[in-house]
This record gives structure tokens, sequence and C-alpha cells, in this order.
């Protein structure tokens, strides 16, 4: 099983970076998930605290991983990058 760590969804997009899915089809192994690239992991890292103290993204990715290693059924999310939009920030 596979957990690709920092990834960073507009690079995957510009095709700078293989998407997680590409990285565990070359190498023959299931995907078991993904943690994004997060500046709260840094955060985190300076406190002196784990980043399973912070609401984050990365958090919620190694939980999501956790319950999947777990056996419990968790749909993988897709890569999401915000986009402005008339001034304003939206997921895609």
């Amino acid at each position: 099983m596979l957990v690709v760590n920092r990834v960073v969804p507009a690079m995957v997009k510009r095709g700078e970076m293989y998407s997680p899915q590409t990285v565990a089809n070359t190498l023959d192994v299931p995907l078991l998930g993904y943690v994004p690239e997060d500046q709260a992991v840094l955060r985190a890292q300076a406190r002196h605290q784990t980043v399973m103290d912070i609401a984050c993204p990365a958090r919620d990715a190694l939980t999501r991983i956790s319950q999947r290693f777990l056996g419990e059924y968790v749909p993988m999310p897709g890569i999401q990058q915000r986009r402005f939009f008339r001034g304003k920030a939206r997921l895609l």
C-alpha cells in the first residue's frame, strides 16, 4: 500500500508533478491515500505539536488514510486547488 506525501494540486494539474494514482499505477501497488502540502504541518512542528492537534487538510488526509488502513471504506478525494473567480477564492 502506498501513501504519497506533500502533493501540490496545482503542480499536478499543470503536469509538473505526477498524481498520486499515477505513482501507484506505475509502482503497481494500491494507493492508500495522499497527504497534501500543508503549511499547518510546519506550524505544528514549530510549536512542538503533532499535525493531529491542528484542524487542517493534512490531518484530515491522515485520518482518512488510517481509516482505510483499518479496513473502513473511505472515498478517495480528488485533487483540489483554489482558483480565483471574480475576486473570490473558490474550491474546484
